[in-house]
């Protein structure tokens, strides 16, 4: 508390001891003094610097180069030449602000990182991350192509809790697994890593098979694992399947388009507008076309991927051959029908063994070829061949010599085989009898084998 007067004097008293004495513990006993300018340095020589009024809440130096806090009776911060020591049981907290450091290690000799959980982000074309939490779920079904800026080293580790969604790959603001579109299933689990202005890398760390999309593999079950789809020749829409379908629609005129048009259409090569009633499409759709008269409208082609560039209306649209990219330029109306197609059809893998590319790397082995049931195909991704069962042709049947034996010796000697010079075995002679065998069936052609679920990855 300040310092008050304890006597007014008066001109002419006498000044006793007890007057002096009273006025020195006046001073002496009051902690806070009177503010006061300081010209040069203060010491208290290892004194204790009392803050409050009961005593208990001080600063106090008891070790060379050691400065203890000690608030309400414990002593709860240390300083030491570069270090500021949390006694235990203590914490430093901040309600709002940063903490930086130009270089340094943050190091935990025992204990963890606590952090809150964020709260939950909806899919979306560009996703804001959160400013709270490293961690998040993610929800919905909207195709994502980036996310919002954040500093650079910054991971966010992020659930999957939607139906499934795809990421489209940017070699610089989103890299993902394999360089190509990942789709993401219910309940993955990923780490979003920041490399600055806006840029980042995906890391899968559970969830859907670690395969590159389009990798077959064999599955003990009936219906598909999480990451994959059976090849059993089902129509996959292309833009739920996005990384799946670039990979399987170079391959649709073998695999076949049954039950994946979405309708016939006409172009008009001055605009470049396709129209096809009723499409239903919608702005980046993966499409790929087909034609009855094999004369496509001029720089379409079959086979190819192609995104859905704009919408005019419900019967309209104009193709892109980049997500996102320039209208495609299309040179002619062609002729005959055309299709436009945004399904293609898995692999037919039912019933069937795996056999390498006959011209896989570019040079023919000549193993299976056209002397194999369709066996020409053997050069066809995807194509297929061989048969479950085969009946033999004369040309297959094996060589041999028939010999006819007499049944007896006729009476007058020498052998009689009953049949003139030049006569065919078309009925027995009189000495000779032989049968027929063989039914002509045709037989198993199939080594040993065990059935179980062929999946692609998507």
């Amino acid at each position: 508390m300040p310092i008050t007067r304890v006597k007014n004097w008066q001109a002419g008293e006498q000044l006793l001891a007890t007057d002096l004495n009273n006025e020195f513990n006046n001073i002496i006993n009051n902690a806070v003094i009177e503010p006061a300018v300081l010209t040069q340095s203060f010491d208290l020589n290892g004194q204790t610097l009392i803050f409050d009024q009961d005593g208990d809440t001080v600063m106090e130096s008891l070790v060379n180069d050691t400065l203890n806090v000690t608030l309400g009776g414990a002593t709860d911060f240390t300083f030491t030449p570069n270090l500021l020591t949390a006694v235990s049981g203590s914490a430093i907290t901040m309600t709002a602000g940063n903490v930086n450091m130009t270089s340094g290690d943050v190091v935990f000799t025992s204990g963890r990182t606590l952090a809150a959980k964020a709260a939950d982000v909806a899919s979306a074309t560009t996703i804001t991350v959160p400013t709270s939490g490293n961690v998040f779920d993610l929800t919905g079904t909207t195709t994502i192509e980036s996310f919002s800026t954040s500093q650079a080293g910054t991971t966010y580790r992020v659930r999957y809790t939607g139906a499934g969604l795809n990421l489209i790959y940017n070699a610089t603001s989103l890299i993902l697994p394999y360089s190509t579109d990942y789709r993401l299933t219910t309940g993955e689990i990923f780490d979003l890593v920041s490399l600055g202005s806006g840029n980042y890398y995906i890391v899968i760390i559970s969830g859907a098979n670690h395969l590159q999309p389009g990798t077959p593999f064999q599955w003990w079950g009936t219906t598909a694992p999480t990451g994959g789809v059976l090849m059993d020749a089902a129509a996959l829409n292309c833009t739920t399947y996005y990384g799946l379908s670039k990979i399987l629609v170079p391959s649709a005129a073998t695999l076949g388009n049954s039950g994946t048009s979405v309708a016939t259409f006409t172009v008009d090569a001055s605009t470049d507008v396709l129209t096809c009633a009723g499409h239903g499409l919608s702005v980046n759709d993966i499409v790929h076309v087909t034609t009855s008269a094999a004369d496509l409208p001029l720089n379409l082609l079959i086979n190819t991927v192609y995104f859905v560039k704009t919408v005019p209306d419900a019967n309209t649209l104009t193709l892109s051959a980049t997500r996102g990219g320039a209208t495609f330029d299309i040179g002619d109306a062609g002729t005959g029908t055309h299709t436009l197609h945004n399904k293609v059809n898995a692999p037919d893998a039912r019933g069937r063994a795996w056999v390498g590319l006959d011209n896989l790397g570019g040079s023919a082995a000549s193993r299976i070829t056209s002397a194999s049931t369709n066996g020409t195909n053997s050069t066809t991704l995807g194509g297929a061949g061989g048969a479950q069962t085969h009946t033999l042709v004369d040309a297959e049947v094996p060589s041999q010599q028939i010999t006819v034996v007499a049944a007896s010796l006729p009476s007058g000697g020498g052998i009689d085989t009953g049949f003139a010079y030049g006569t065919t075995l078309a009925a027995a002679g009189p000495n000779q009898t032989y049968t027929s065998e063989g039914g002509g069936a045709a037989h198993s052609n199939t080594p040993p084998w065990i059935a179980g679920g062929m999946v692609i990855r998507f």
